[in-house]
């Protein structure tokens, strides 16, 4: 979650802004904003930074291993870093290696407000296995591809990252992760033109209704008891807490007209157990049967654009088995 831009710097300063937002009930003082403004604005040159000492204290013997998972976040910091290695015009791509480390996920108690869940991790061992087994060399060809794809997610051309993740070689054997990305985060529009909501807000609010009072926790805890909860991990939901930003945005977006109704619990110790959640009447509607005018919906950034923009919406159509993206 949260804005990109190519500039580092200006991506820097956008994501500091947008999580200062995110995190509205985490900061004590205005100097706690600043410290993390200062903090995040030289994240991106602090990490490439160590990034290059590192290189440089390598030998010709130790290459360089670069491992990603099958998930969406992941795909987009390989394409930032590679970006990021080609911009220093030395590095010796036959020394470059990525490691696919796929689908190596096991079971690790942890908590989530008052509620014990057990939520997926990569082992010690899974590890060693996709190093030993999924290392695949990076070519010049390759690099290109990412570059190609972080710069038009980064610049919020969604109709080029669609067009590109058909044919790059970046994005293979996880097209389908990319695929999966963009359909997950975009609304789309059926045969009649009736717009519907994205598969993020929709995952969001499915287990909500209004005749019910349910904490975020409610239903967070029975997200992690199912076997398909892709999205929340696609997403990394808990990070930060978009989930319950995302509530909030439903809740304050349109006051005369609000999608969902709140009511707070003053002993929950947290963001996820101290407040209570309904749809209302035009929110029950809206998630049944769509809606006409992106401006009932609360926007949310996605890489250099703006999801729900009235003025510029992005959104999937169907085509063959599949959709593209298109804006209207």
């Amino acid at each position: 979650m949260g804005p990109l831009h190519p500039d580092p710097e200006q991506m820097a300063a956008l994501r500091a802004e947008y999580f200062i937002k995110v995190w509205d009930d985490h900061w004590e003082t205005e100097e706690d904003k600043a410290d993390f403004r200062a903090d995040n604005c030289e994240w991106n040159a602090r990490w490439a930074r160590h990034l290059r000492e590192l290189y440089d204290a390598m030998t010709i013997q130790s290459p360089m291993m670069i491992w990603v998972t099958r998930c969406w976040h992941d795909q987009l910091y390989l394409w930032w870093m590679l970006t990021t290695l080609d911009s220093w015009g030395d590095i010796d791509w036959e020394n470059v290696w990525l490691v696919d480390a796929i689908s190596h996920i096991i079971g690790e108690c942890g908590s989530v407000g008052d509620r014990d869940v057990c939520l997926p991790c990569h082992s010690d061992k899974a590890l060693e296995e996709s190093f030993a087994e999924n290392r695949y060399p990076i070519d010049k060809e390759f690099v290109t591809s990412a570059k190609r794809m972080w710069d038009a997610f980064a610049r919020g051309a969604l109709d080029e990252v669609d067009q590109l993740r058909r044919i790059e070689e970046i994005v293979q054997p996880v097209a389908s992760v990319v695929e999966y990305g963009l359909g997950f985060m975009l609304p789309r529009q059926d045969k009649s033109g009736q717009y519907r909501l994205s598969s993020l807000d929709q995952f969001f609010l499915k287990d909500f209704s209004k005749n019910e009072w349910l904490r975020p926790i409610d239903t967070a805890k029975d997200w992690l008891k199912k076997d398909d909860v892709a999205p929340l991990y696609l997403d990394n939901t808990f990070n930060g807490s978009p989930y319950l930003y995302r509530l909030r945005e439903w809740d304050t977006y349109q006051p005369d007209h609000p999608l969902i109704e709140s009511k707070p619990i003053p002993e929950g110790p947290s963001g996820y157990v101290n407040i209570e959640y309904r749809l209302t009447d035009f929110g029950d509607d809206i998630i049944r049967n769509g809606f006409t005018d992106a401006r009932l919906v609360p926007p949310y950034p996605f890489g250099g654009t703006t999801i729900y923009d009235p003025e510029a919406l992005w959104c999937t159509v169907p085509e063959g088995d599949g959709y593209r993206v298109v804006q209207v």
